[in-house]
């Protein structure tokens, strides 16, 4: 299910965009499980550009899925009208904790 963020401490922009999980990351109705987890992610080096961006899971001995902006949830945007979102940390410095 697609979630809904707002962007407007980035860009300016009040209106809500729409973001969703990679298409084949999690089967519907399913929690994510991290223990569980065996993709690798490949994607682009960070940069400037809010409306842009590139990469893909890869799993051992299957096809790349890949995926882009409308992936992507940036750090400073707002989850509005959705419960809860569900997706992985694709940069982040030593510093960061992780929650399960």
């Amino acid at each position: 299910a697609p979630c809904h963020i707002e962007t407007a401490s980035l860009d300016g922009e009040t209106n809500l965009k729409q973001r969703q999980v990679v298409r084949g990351f999690l089967k519907p109705n399913s929690p994510f499980e991290p223990q569980y987890f065996e993709y690798v992610i490949i994607c682009e080096k960070p940069n400037n550009n809010l409306n842009r961006f590139k990469g893909c899971l890869q799993y051992p001995g299957q096809q790349k899925i890949g995926f882009g902006k409308e992936n992507l949830l940036l750090r400073g945007c707002t989850v509005r009208n959705s419960e809860d979102a569900t997706g992985i940390v694709v940069y982040a410095g030593i510093l960061l904790p992780v929650f399960y």
